[in-house]
């Protein structure tokens, strides 16, 4: 999975690869990345690959009121089925943040929280082996890895994912969208 983005240069470098190893991902975009490179996120669901909502503005949403937790659902719902066509209620809650609180101020938006197993942890810029380490030691059958596509420079993650969705096939994995997992 992969958080933050739509990003240029990144998503498109993303999706060949991709491409490239036969695989699929689930993207969990930002509303006003959405708004910024729509083209972008046409190509993400074109490609056969999954879109949901990280929601609007990357806020902690277990900090937001009712209103505005449910204004950072619902415009980025909106702006995924406008610009591509595509109806989700699933997100991933900025920094993995969303407690039954937030379920109960959500009014009813959304249907899924979808957390991770594994944490590249490429937001820390750590080199490309700690990426690949961390994406591959320690996976399972049904585990779901984080990576970002947005949210500075992703060259590091770019290389680490070359690596890592090669040995993680060697060792028999495949790679699917959520939805295909749920």
């Amino acid at each position: 999975t992969f958080d933050d983005g739509p990003a240029d240069p990144y998503t498109e470098k993303y999706l060949s690869i991709l491409d490239q190893y036969g695989c699929k991902a689930t993207f969990f975009n930002l509303g006003q990345n959405i708004e910024e490179y729509p083209e972008l996120c046409k190509k993400v669901v074109e490609s056969g690959n999954e879109l949901m909502s990280h929601t609007y503005q990357h806020q902690q949403l277990s900090q937001l009121d009712a209103s505005a937790l449910q204004q950072e659902f619902s415009s980025t719902f909106s702006t995924i089925e406008s610009t591509t066509g595509v109806q989700t209620t699933g997100f991933r809650p900025p920094y993995g943040d969303f407690k039954e609180s937030s379920w109960l101020n959500s009014g009813g938006l959304a249907s899924v929280s979808v957390l991770w197993n594994l944490d590249s942890e490429d937001w820390r810029r750590a080199g490309v082996d700690s990426i690949v380490s961390k994406s591959t030691n320690g996976a399972f059958s049904g585990a779901i890895i984080l990576m970002h596509d947005g949210g500075g420079d992703r060259s590091q993650t770019i290389e680490g994912l070359r690596q890592a969705l090669p040995k993680l096939k060697e060792q028999g994995y495949s790679f699917i969208t959520v939805q295909e997992l749920l």
